[in-house]
């Protein structure tokens, strides 16, 4: 069956990503509507060769790039979540950006629902929506016509960053990128300034991605858990730079994180030890 083309180009930060791209790239073309593009930019990956390798035969083999333009990029040094994505945002052509990161997959609805959503609401400058963890690809589940959707409001996205990149779908030609130099909380950071700039952001209450590592402490590590908070603490220093809140709110924000930080370690080493017992018996 003949699938409709949307002006939606997908960027894809791809770095040391031989193994997971293929999964990637497969939740794109399946989609039930097909973008105009697809962008994978080669973040100067040390991997001798492979992810570098792999993408190129992505672009070769798959037949579906016949009807979309796949367009390869390669960044000679790496330049972190933020130089990738702003390399193939500079460069897009579709009406609107959909990102995705090379370890993620997307249900086949996705672009259909998000893109009919934006379409019919031109207020809205960003959209994303619900993201679900899981262990394994057998995930995939039919999707309802009855779903909720919602303005997001500053004090909601103050509380929490409850835009993960890999839901994002926004307008292509607004005036701000990711900040090259973070590589922590970049995402938060940009979807803050949007918003605090009095653009409209809405959230779509589906499962429509998929992660395969937890967003906090992924592979053991509280040093990931450490540097994503550091990362928090930076975009509200950021912001309260430019002048877009108040120092007393600042503050506010401070305490806040630091509580979530800590109550993220706590639950972290919960989890541990009960894995930990639950082996053991």
């Amino acid at each position: 069956m003949k699938k409709n083309i949307i002006p939606v180009s997908v960027v894809i930060p791809c770095y040391c990503c031989s193994d997971t791209i293929d999964k990637a790239v497969d939740s794109v073309i399946s989609q039930t509507v097909l973008p105009c593009e697809l962008i994978l930019i080669d973040d100067g990956s040390e991997d001798n060769g492979k992810t570098k390798t792999v993408i190129e035969r992505i672009r070769e083999s798959n037949v579906i790039f016949e009807k979309i333009n796949c367009t390869l990029i390669f960044l000679e040094k790496n330049s972190g979540p933020s130089g990738a994505r702003n390399a193939g945002w500079d460069c897009a052509d579709g009406d609107y950006i959909a990102f995705l990161d090379a370890d993620d997959s997307w249900h086949p609805e996705k672009l259909r629902i998000q893109y009919d959503y934006m379409k019919s609401h031109p207020e809205i400058t960003l959209s994303g929506h619900k993201s679900v963890y899981s262990k394994s690809r057998s995930h995939l589940h039919p999707v309802t016509n009855s779903f909720d959707i919602r303005v997001v409001s500053k004090f909601s996205m103050f509380i929490s960053n409850r835009l993960p990149t890999r839901s994002v779908m926004l307008k292509r030609d607004i005036p701000y990128r990711f900040l090259f130099s973070k590589r922590n909380a970049e995402d938060y950071l940009l979807w803050l300034l949007i918003i605090l700039n009095n653009h409209l952001i809405s959230y779509i209450d589906l499962e429509l991605a998929y992660s395969y590592k937890r967003d906090y402490g992924d592979g053991g590590l509280t040093n990931s858990l450490y540097e994503c908070h550091r990362g928090v603490v930076d975009t509200f220093r950021k912001i309260l730079e430019a002048k877009k809140i108040s120092y007393p709110l600042f503050l506010v924000l401070l305490c806040f994180s630091y509580f979530k930080h800590f109550n993220r370690v706590f639950i972290f080493y919960f989890l541990k030890i009960r894995d930990f017992f639950s082996i053991r018996i």
